[in-house]
């Protein structure tokens, strides 16, 4: 089953001016006709990646920001052997840039007034624990078993 990549989408307690005014001077995106805003992708080797921005209002004072990477770059014949490598180092500067975006629109409006939710972190970070507790658990067991097994003895 082949992976779809997804944007990673953060929100900021800040209106929707307020962030495309800092996206626009931050990471040099210029507005689109669909209200979306897309350049190239900063700190990136390869030019023709872009970086596209699109911004939606979450009540009065909210904004949902999605970074994403249009037309990412592409290895031929090698794509199998280093692809997951470029699709990882896309994901890691889309959360960079991200993490930027959130700290120039803190800086703009004052500290305290941003709320981030980094989804592709947290379900990392979720992945990890899960994983922690089930070693966790079967430590546990064989804890419970060496006990039950020595008081037979």
């Amino acid at each position: 089953m082949p992976h779809v990549p997804r944007p990673v989408r953060i929100s900021v307690d800040a209106s929707v001016e307020v962030v495309r005014d800092a996206a626009q001077r931050l990471l040099g995106v210029t507005p689109e006709a669909d209200g979306a805003l897309t350049g190239p992708l900063p700190d990136w080797a390869d030019t023709s990646t872009r970086l596209r921005v699109a911004l939606r209002p979450i009540g009065a004072d909210a904004t949902e920001i999605a970074l994403e990477v249009e037309n990412p770059t592409r290895v031929p014949y090698f794509e199998w052997l280093i692809g997951w490598l470029l699709r990882q180092g896309e994901r890691r500067t889309l959360r960079y840039h991200a993490e930027r975006l959130v700290a120039e629109v803190e800086k703009i409006c004052g500290a305290g007034s941003v709320s981030l939710k980094k989804l592709l972190v947290i379900r990392r970070r979720g992945r990890s624990m899960r994983t922690a507790d089930r070693i966790r658990r079967s430590f546990s067991r064989l804890d419970r078993f060496r006990a039950s097994a020595s008081s037979h003895l």
